[in-house]
């Protein structure tokens, strides 16, 4: 499997560039873990976990 996953990209890598294959991984993977997520009843984007890590961190600064 991670020996065609490594054609494809290469194949990827020799049409486009390094940087637009880098995006196109970055988009894929993107999408995947967000897909993930959606498929076990989390929401896509955690956004309340997110504030509070934010609120904790910004603490020190009070």
């Amino acid at each position: 499997m991670l020996s065609i996953i490594g054609v494809l990209l290469g194949i990827i890598y020799l049409i486009c560039g390094l940087w637009d294959m880098l995006i196109f991984v970055l988009i894929v993977y993107t999408c995947y873990h967000i897909g993930k997520r959606v498929d076990r009843g989390e929401p896509a984007v955690p956004v309340e976990e997110m504030w509070r890590w934010l609120m904790d961190k910004w603490r020190l600064f009070r």
